[in-house]
C-alpha cells in the first residue's frame, strides 16, 4: 500500500513501522499506542505474528472492525469532510 507522499509500506512491519503507517496514512499514532492496542488486545493474531512483528492489512481491518460506530473514525490525511 502507498500512502499521499507515494511511500511503498511493506505487508509485515516492526510496531514502530506500523506506527508510521498509521500516522502517514490517518494522520496520527505512535508505537506506545500501539503497544497499548496490543495490550488492550485491541490488536491480536493474526495480525500479530508470533515474532511480534504486525501484518499490516489484517491489523488494519482489526481496528476498523473494533472502532466505536458512534465516533468518526481515522480518515486518510489530507481528507476533509465536505458538509
Amino acid at each position: 500500500m502507498e500512502d499521499e507522499q507515494g511511500k511503498e509500506w511493506p505487508a509485515i512491519m516492526r510496531k514502530a513501522d506500523y506506527a508510521a503507517y498509521r500516522r502517514a496514512v490517518f494522520g496520527r499514532c505512535s508505537p506506545p499506542y500501539i503497544s497499548k492496542l496490543i495490550k488492550d488486545g485491541r490488536l491480536t493474531a493474526p495480525a500479530l505474528r508470533p515474532d511480534g512483528r504486525i501484518d499490516r492489512a489484517m491489523a488494519d481491518d482489526q481496528l476498523a472492525a473494533a472502532a466505536d460506530p458512534a465516533r468518526p473514525g481515522p480518515r486518510p490525511a489530507g481528507e476533509l469532510e465536505t458538509e
